[in-house]
């Protein structure tokens, strides 16, 4: 996407939820997620789960999984919305985190309080309390936090400094989301990795069927043996290796012996074979084929997880420099973590060229 474009519909999607939070009615002794974050939640769910299950019907898994893992964000948001909540009272306060396991505290228990543009931090202890920019109800809670607070202590919650031993030296706010989002792709990549190997070395499910077919010619293109039927369809046997003997198959292709194929329907002129017989007798048998397959099958198990990893941990390593220099390099932590999650500082100065005197 075009990056104009895809700034465009990401400040949409943020003025959207901003004017969600806004309109919707706020419910005393509660505070909740915009109910605009369910919303998109389940359309992120619907629309991928839609089209992995109809890729998955076109005999790609792989793909289909990978598309099946796009649903994690909208998952993530329909919990949030769920289960992310806080209930307070006169005597206190409950929070809930998206698992859903809630911790009572008592507003003697406050420690200090972080007031950012965006999110707002409650701190009791060690403990850290996040309650989220679209959230409904935030000030009536904070407000009523503090009125508490200052009710015992008689002054005012302790403003939490940002604390600079944090990976990014306290320039970042929600540091829990990038750290989130990082564990998140490496498991990803971890899952890649499981899949890779169980299609490798596992038994997979059998989709092919059984054809009668006469071919008509048979010869080696790109390390791939094609066959083609009299009807004009392409059998292909991929990655037939160059020692093989396809004598045996090119004097069977003469238009007019018909042969046994078990193969996996690609497209309609297109089948992927897995085993060839001619009246019951085994010509190509199927755990040949999967030993053709097992070399390319293990290259991909290395390259797609390893290209993966690699980029994580070079992206990581980036966003990791970057938000520790924000103030060195303010243009590019602005692009990077965008204004709502840099804790503000005082950007350098450009100076001034002074003008000479003629």
């Amino acid at each position: 996407m075009n990056p104009l474009l895809r700034k465009a519909a990401a400040e949409a999607t943020e003025s959207l939820l901003e004017r969600s939070t806004e309109i919707e009615r706020k419910k005393q002794g509660k505070v909740i997620l915009t109910k605009a974050f369910l919303f998109f939640g389940i359309i992120d769910i619907i629309l991928f789960m839609i089209v992995s299950i109809i890729v998955s019907l076109k005999d790609t898994p792989l793909f289909a999984a990978c598309l099946a893992l796009l649903c994690l964000p909208g998952l993530i948001m329909v919990l949030e919305y769920l289960n992310c909540r806080i209930y307070y009272d006169e005597k206190g306060f409950t929070s809930k985190n998206i698992f859903g396991v809630k911790r009572k505290f008592l507003y003697s228990e406050i420690t200090g309080i972080k007031k950012n543009v965006g999110d707002t931090y409650i701190y009791v202890g060690e403990k850290k309390i996040i309650i989220e920019k679209y959230a409904v109800g935030v000030k009536e809670f904070v407000d009523f936090a503090e009125e508490k607070y200052y009710e015992i202590y008689q002054k005012n919650i302790p403003e939490e400094l940002a604390d600079k031993n944090d990976i990014f030296k306290g320039n970042v706010k929600n540091t829990e989301i990038f750290k989130t989002l990082l564990v998140i792709m490496y498991a990803v990549d971890v899952f890649l990795f499981i899949f890779f190997a169980v299609l490798l070395f596992g038994d997979a499910v059998d989709s092919s069927a059984n054809h009668e077919v006469a071919f008509v010619s048979c010869s080696v293109v790109r390390e791939n043996l094609e066959m083609k039927s009299i009807d004009g369809k392409r059998f292909i046997i991929n990655s037939i290796p160059k020692d093989y003997n396809i004598d045996k198959i090119k004097i069977l292709c003469d238009g007019k012996t018909s042969l046994e194929i078990s193969a996996v329907k690609q497209t309609e002129t297109v089948y992927c074979v897995k085993a060839i017989s001619k009246d019951n007798e085994v010509i190509l048998s199927r755990e040949e084929v999967k030993e053709f397959n097992r070399k390319d099958n293990i290259l991909l198990m290395v390259i797609v997880p390893g290209g993966f990893f690699a980029f994580i941990t070079i992206f990581a390593l980036l966003v990791i420099f970057v938000g520790r220099n924000a103030q060195k390099y303010p243009k590019l932590a602005e692009f990077m973590f965008k204004n709502s999650h840099i804790i503000l500082y005082n950007k350098p100065k450009k100076k001034k060229k002074r003008k000479r005197k003629t």
